[in-house]
């Protein structure tokens, strides 16, 4: 740009020259070689003068224009030809967590998920960026550090240089994980809107017929002894009518929450209580429930009841799970509690966890969605750990599971209230 700039001026003072000289004719001609030779110095110190101007102003342009970039709160990442990255920007260190010396070199593709889905979609975005020069508004997941899974908006577009040789591609990331978040629980809220009017239609068509039923089969039982032939039938119609009733009430506990009812709570206390409820199925199941709780733990602002019942959903689902194990095998559930955070981040941490088979890990980012259940067909409705979920999330704490360990663990975080 400056060596147009001069040799554009350059030209002008040619042609002035040339007009001068025609002007004055032969008093140009008589002029002094040496005022001649001030004349071209004054002209060519403006040259020189106006080129500073321009390369001044454009080096302010070029910094600003860096600036800008540097710490746009949008992740810019500069690939190079082979794909390793070259430019990182403070946006890209907040939202990926690596600092740009950890990245600089490295391989473009290290930011994602692992598994063929990944790559396929890292191809497809190379190719068609290479063929149209650019992708715009792509939705995928990527990995931060700490190991988070990200929801991005990309877009990836082809630097080229004067000549028109590929320099490399400028991708720019936007989080949009919030907003994915938020459009799962207006979808969320939706479904359990209409599971709302599904549960009150079904406890209003489906129960009293089912008590009337239920009445009678009792009834019947009263009068056969146990040697009856019919006796075994008629339980068997109780008890499928006990499962039915269950499942419209655990519908319209999950689709119609209560209201919360408030009051100090001691979780350690309550987790002895649900223990014995169950003492009787756990014993017979062969379940062995070990604890281990930090003493002195501050009280929870929580309904009592609602924390019982995901006690006993936590208690039951990994009671359920040990009974597939073989009986030369111990069966245990390991219940612990502590303290985590300081001041205003205090939590009792909650960790329910057994040495069952496991979370399948097809289904372990959705154990807690509706309907979600390892159990056979006909033995769970998948619905206790999305009511768990909603009863947590109502207290204001986290219920997470770690598929880190062997067997399943659950960890449940309620805040601490803050004094008074």
């Amino acid at each position: 740009m400056d060596t147009r700039i001069r040799n554009y001026l350059d030209d002008r003072f040619r042609e002035m020259d040339a007009r001068l000289a025609e002007a004055l004719g032969d008093g140009y001609a008589a002029l002094d070689p040496g005022k001649k030779t001030a004349l071209h110095g004054i002209v060519s110190g403006v040259i020189d003068d106006v080129v500073a101007l321009v390369r001044k102003g454009k080096a302010v342009h070029e910094r600003v224009v860096q600036q800008i970039v540097m710490t746009a709160m949008d992740a810019i990442v500069g690939v190079d030809t082979e794909d390793r990255i070259f430019f990182w920007n403070r946006g890209a260190e907040l939202l990926f967590g690596y600092e740009q010396k950890e990245v600089l070199g490295r391989e473009f593709g290290f930011l994602g998920p692992e598994g063929p889905e990944y790559l396929e979609e890292v191809a497809m975005l190379r190719r068609k960026t290479l063929e149209d020069g650019f992708v715009r508004n792509h939705l995928g997941k990527r990995r931060a550090k700490d190991g988070r899974t990200l929801a991005v908006n990309l877009s990836r577009t082809l630097i080229r240089g004067e000549d028109g040789e590929t320099l490399g591609t400028i991708v720019i990331f936007h989080d949009v994980t919030e907003v994915e978040l938020l459009e799962r629980q207006v979808l969320q809220s939706e479904k359990l809107a209409l599971l709302g009017q599904i549960a009150a239609g079904i406890a209003h068509e489906i129960g009293t017929p089912l008590n009337i039923i239920s009445g009678i089969a009792e009834c019947l039982l009263l009068d056969r002894d146990a040697e009856h032939p019919e006796r075994e039938d008629l339980e068997i119609v109780i008890g499928q009518t006990d499962r039915i009733a269950k499942l419209i009430r655990e519908l319209l506990a999950f689709a119609r929450p209560q209201p919360l009812r408030k009051d100090a709570v001691a979780l350690d206390a309550e987790v002895r209580r649900a223990v014995a409820l169950l003492h009787g199925r756990l014993h017979q199941q062969g379940v062995e429930v070990r604890t281990a709780f930090v003493p002195d733990l501050p009280l929870l602002s929580a309904d009592r009841n609602q924390l019982q019942q995901v006690l006993l959903n936590l208690l039951v689902n990994a009671a359920d799970a040990l009974s597939t194990l073989s009986t030369d095998l111990p069966r245990a559930i390991t219940i612990s509690t502590f303290l985590d955070g300081q001041a205003a981040t205090r939590a009792v941490v909650l960790r329910f966890a057994d040495n069952g088979p496991g979370i399948p890990p097809e289904i372990a980012h959705t154990v807690f969605e509706p309907f979600v259940t390892t159990k056979d067909v006909g033995a769970g409705t998948g619905l206790g750990l999305a009511v768990c979920k909603r009863i947590v999330e109502e207290h204001g704490g986290t219920i997470v599971l770690d598929d880190t360990v062997p067997g399943a663990a659950f960890i449940v975080r309620f805040p601490v209230p803050s004094e008074g």
